[in-house]
C-alpha cells in the first residue's frame, strides 16, 4: 500500500489573505479580544428563571407522574436552600467576569474521564461524509488536528478576526 498525499482538499484549506470577505484573519487594526474588556460580564439568571427553564426543558422527557415530582422538587427548593445557594452564585457573579468559567472547566472539560470530544464538544466531532471518500482515519484525524493547532496558533497570536453581533437598537 503506497503513501496517499496528506494534503487537505480544497475545501477544507483556510483562508488566509485578510482582504478576502471569507477570511477569518484579522485585518491590521484589530486583534484577537481587544474588546473583551468593554464585554459585560456574563448576567447570573434568577433562581426562579432557571428553576422555569428547567422545568421546561424536562417537559418532552417525563412522563406527567415524573414532571409533576420535578415541579414539586423545584417548589421545595425554591423555598428550602436554594435562595441561599442563589446568594452564594450571586457573591461570585459581582466579583467575577464570567461567574461560571472557572467551574465549567474545570467540572465539565477537564476533570471527567470520559471522551470529551464527543460527549461535550459537539463541534470537534465531523460527519461521516466529511472529505474525500478515500481518505483514512488517520489521514482524517491529521487534517484535523492540524487545523485545530493552526486556529490555536492564531488565537494565541491574536490573529483572528473580531466577529461583531449587529444589533437594531
Amino acid at each position: 500500500m503506497g503513501l496517499r498525499s496528506t494534503k487537505p482538499p480544497a475545501a477544507v484549506n483556510t483562508i488566509v489573505n485578510a482582504s478576502h470577505p471569507l477570511s477569518t484573519m484579522a485585518k491590521e487594526t484589530e486583534r484577537t479580544m481587544q474588546f473583551q474588556d468593554e464585554l459585560p460580564s456574563l448576567p447570573l439568571p434568577s433562581l426562579e428563571q432557571t428553576l422555569e427553564q428547567y422545568v421546561q426543558s424536562c417537559e418532552p422527557l417525563l412522563e406527567p407522574s415524573e414532571l409533576e415530582h420535578t415541579k414539586a422538587v423545584c417548589h421545595d427548593f425554591l423555598h428550602g436552600v436554594g435562595p441561599q445557594l442563589q446568594a452564594i452564585l450571586q457573591e461570585r457573579a459581582d466579583t467575577e467576569r464570567n461567574w461560571i468559567e472557572e467551574w465549567w472547566e474545570t467540572f465539565a472539560y477537564l476533570q471527567p474521564r470520559y471522551p470529551s470530544a464527543i460527549n461535550i464538544n459537539w463541534y470537534g466531532v465531523l460527519p461521516g461524509n466529511w472529505g474525500p471518500r478515500d481518505m483514512s482515519q488517520c489521514e482524517a484525524a491529521s487534517i484535523f488536528t492540524h487545523a485545530i493547532l493552526k486556529f490555536r496558533k492564531n488565537l494565541l497570536e491574536y490573529v483572528i478576526a473580531v466577529f461583531f453581533r449587529l444589533t437594531n437598537g
